[in-house]
């Protein structure tokens, strides 16, 4: 082989660039991190938001039947109260 000498300062321009780059994932790896931390808050209001209005949903859906039974004898669609009232009985 031809003479291959490596002087110090090759090592440590070598050991500098890797340095830079370590730095540099770091830097990447807590960017990541704070990302992934902000997506995982954001997606909790979201799962809260939705269970609300779940929770919102199914009280309507057991309120308004029952509202409208209990209304419905009152309700005259169309007929006078007096033909309705003689239906009724």
């Amino acid at each position: 082989m031809a003479d291959e000498t490596v002087s110090h300062g090759d090592i440590y321009r070598a050991l500098g660039i890797l340095e830079g780059k370590l730095d540099s994932l770091g830097q990447q790896l807590t960017q990541k991190h704070n990302d992934l931390g902000d997506a995982f808050r954001r997606l909790n209001e979201l799962e809260k938001s939705v269970a609300k209005w779940a929770g919102i949903a199914l009280a309507c859906s057991v309120v308004i039947p029952v509202l409208i039974t209990a209304a419905t004898p009152r309700l005259h669609f169309g007929n006078p109260p007096e033909a309705h009232s003689a239906q009724v009985r």
